[in-house]
């Protein structure tokens, strides 16, 4: 299965499409929602056990007021992104290369689309240029990144969440991040 193929199931399982999820605004401050291409960040190359440092697309997770440069205090110097997978790999390096059956791949995508895997989120292509095929975040790649690397060369907002894409995002990182512990925990009352 290709990147095209799978797209056209994945977007057969969201009525009403993605329109709704990102606007062009990136005119405004470095902060929570934005997108942007080629912004440095580390990644786990599992050939050496170390992380290097790639340039990839990221959605950005850090309040502007806490990452703001003019904001003269400790502690907001580092943002919180997380890298956007081009769809296309996904489906290359993910799913096909782990020998997934179509069918299985056609459900996981439905699941994708349906917003039923916490961890993972579609986001839809927004540009030509810019994620032909959307991308999937895994918020259990949530990492870091220097301020300074939104300034680099060839880092470039692209997008922004909108109000309602803000919120599909803040929903499930809370289901993901918040949820209660399958076990009990220990008290000491």
């Amino acid at each position: 299965m290709d990147a095209q193929e799978a797209h056209k199931i994945l977007t057969s399982y969201k009525a009403g499409g993605w329109g709704y999820f990102l606007t062009p605004h990136t005119d405004q401050p470095l902060g929570v929602g934005m997108l942007y291409s080629n912004v440095r960040h580390p990644l786990f190359n599992p050939e050496d056990d170390l992380f290097d440092t790639v340039a990839s697309a990221v959605l950005v997770l850090s309040h502007e007021c806490d990452i703001d440069p003019d904001n003269d205090r400790p502690f907001n110097n580092m943002a919180l992104v997380c890298p956007i997978l081009p769809f296309e790999n996904v489906i290359n390096d993910f799913i096909t290369a782990e020998g997934m059956s179509s069918e299985r791949i056609t459900s996981f995508l439905s699941d994708i689309a349906k917003g039923n895997i916490s961890r993972v989120e579609y986001i839809p292509q927004f540009t030509p240029n810019f994620l032909p095929y959307g991308g999937i975040i895994y918020l259990n790649q949530i990492c870091h990144t220097h301020v300074k690397c939104f300034e680099l060369d060839g880092a470039t907002p692209q997008a922004t969440l909108t109000q309602q894409g803000l919120q599909v995002i803040d929903m499930k990182m809370t289901n993901h991040l918040l949820r209660p512990k399958s076990i009990s925990l220990p008290s000491l009352y």
